[in-house]
């Protein structure tokens, strides 16, 4: 498979800039869920591990933030990664069983590309983990990724519009739920500790 960065680069702008035009386009498009993985969401999903990893070892060791060895620093940047594509994929699961309660359809491959795409904000934001007291600071483009996901719902799962808000809000908590569980997993083992 050949990666197109020109095609990968406006997808990210799209969305950003003009997300009901793209999740219209993003309907029309034939991919299976392995080519999605491998041309999108493996690729956007390390911009948040490579920061924490820049963040916690490099900055972080070099003005004293943190301190993290280089091993530890690598393993949790790993497991980071992990846990971000694993929890696209379970939310994605979830919602899509969920989709006939709320009037919409079943479609695997279309609600992993609602929530992955619906995280490209706070992926293209997590840059800001190289500054480790401005990583707060990327959870704000998730709210605005929380919005992308509301004008998707109704395109790419066919919920009708009165019921696409309380479907994000369902959507969100389970993304919370599962990344919160999986955050506690990563710190019971790579807990960061300022020194």
């Amino acid at each position: 498979m050949h990666f197109d960065f020109k095609a990968f680069f406006n997808r990210i702008k799209d969305l950003l800039f003009k997300p009901n035009d793209t999740w219209n386009e993003i309907k029309g498009e034939e991919t299976n869920i392995k080519d999605f993985f491998l041309s999108y969401v493996l690729i956007i999903a390390a911009v948040p591990a490579i920061s924490q990893f820049l963040g916690y070892f490099v900055v972080g060791g070099l003005f004293r933030i943190y301190n993290l060895h280089f091993f530890k620093a690598i393993l949790n940047s790993v497991i980071v990664y992990i846990f971000s594509v694993a929890s696209i994929y379970l939310t994605a699961f979830i919602m899509d069983q969920l989709a006939v309660q709320y009037g919409g359809q079943k479609n695997l491959n279309n609600s992993i590309k609602l929530i992955a795409y619906s995280m490209t904000p706070y992926w293209i934001a997590s840059v800001l983990y190289i500054i480790p007291p401005l990583a707060p600071v990327s959870f704000l483009a998730a709210i605005y990724g929380f919005f992308i996901m509301y004008l998707g719902i109704p395109i790419l799962i066919e919920v009708p519009k009165e019921k696409s808000f309380l479907y994000l809000i369902i959507t969100i908590i389970i993304l919370v739920v599962i990344n919160v569980i999986l955050i506690l997993i990563t710190n019971t083992f790579f807990a960061v500790h300022n020194v």
